[in-house]
């Protein structure tokens, strides 16, 4: 009988050696946060620990603006793709500009956080009576955080519609998957179609480098990115929604060195009709 239980044994320890032994890992893995000891006092914030040292840097916009100096930060809304995405495998250097065949359009909303100088800078630049030195602009143009939220959608109508930006997938109450920035250009065979939808965060450091995750080799080994909050702006109606969430992610330059930005956490405005590119034809 004990012979027999032995070989009851065996054989099932055999079976079992032979099926996968995959562990069932979740898609996302959320590490514990760490608690910050550094008060945030504002409304609108942004907060991360950086690199090897985790030094911890965080970005606020003063509630009361008739406060804010040339060096506090402001909230800026808009969208760096607002174009339609054309069918172009198959054409050549010389068509360049050829009936392609329009099979959808592409958007990316973002969110950004700029010191005030910045910002007055560009809006200077932007005004055909106002001289601004560009190395002023150069100089002033670092220490920028950046979340996009890029996505494509086939949409033949020939026109904008707002809605497409608040039935965007990528900005809800959930967990989402990172994305990718597309580089659509009228002709270029290559990169037409890269745009992926999800999320995107863009940090150009106080030495003008910048790092993204959407930048290869765009592997994400731990990171995870989470809106835990969306609701109507209705404090300053200069946006759409206000988004509250938290991260961590690998970010890489173009030399494809990285960096950890951990323990992040964020509150800020997103989608506005009004620093939005024209409206397409």
């Amino acid at each position: 009988m004990l012979r027999k239980t032995f070989v009851v044994i065996v054989c099932i320890s055999m079976f079992w050696s032979c099926k996968d032994q995959t562990p069932n890992l979740p898609d996302i893995s959320v590490p514990p946060p760490e608690p910050s000891i550094h008060i945030i006092d504002n409304d609108l914030y942004f907060q991360f620990t950086w690199g090897k040292a985790a030094d911890t840097m965080t970005y606020e916009v003063l509630d009361d603006s008739t406060q804010w100096q040339d060096f506090d930060y402001v909230n800026l809304v808009g969208d760096v793709r607002n174009e339609e995405v054309f069918d172009t495998a198959g054409s050549s250097a010389a068509q360049l500009f050829p009936p392609f065949p329009k099979f959808g359009w592409h958007y990316a909303p973002f969110t950004r956080l700029v010191t005030k100088k910045y910002r007055d800078l560009i809006i200077d630049k932007a005004n055909p009576n106002v001289t601004v030195d560009q190395i002023e602009i150069d100089e002033a143009e670092e220490d920028i955080v950046t979340l996009y939220f890029p996505f494509s959608i086939t949409d033949t109508l020939a026109f904008w519609d707002i809605q497409d930006y608040i039935d965007n997938p990528s900005i809800r109450e959930d967990f989402i998957r990172w994305g990718r920035v597309g580089n659509n250009t009228i002709g270029d065979t290559l990169w037409n179609n890269d745009a992926q939808p999800g999320a995107v965060i863009s940090y150009l450091d106080t030495a003008g480098v910048e790092w993204r995750s959407d930048n290869p080799p765009t592997f994400q080994p731990f990171g995870y990115f989470r809106i835990s909050k969306v609701e109507a702006n209705l404090k300053d109606y200069e946006s759409y929604n206000f988004i509250t969430g938290d991260f961590s992610v690998r970010l890489y330059n173009d030399k494809k060195e990285s960096k950890d930005m951990k323990n992040a956490k964020f509150k800020l405005r997103i989608i506005s009709d009004i620093e939005l590119g024209p409206e397409p034809q």
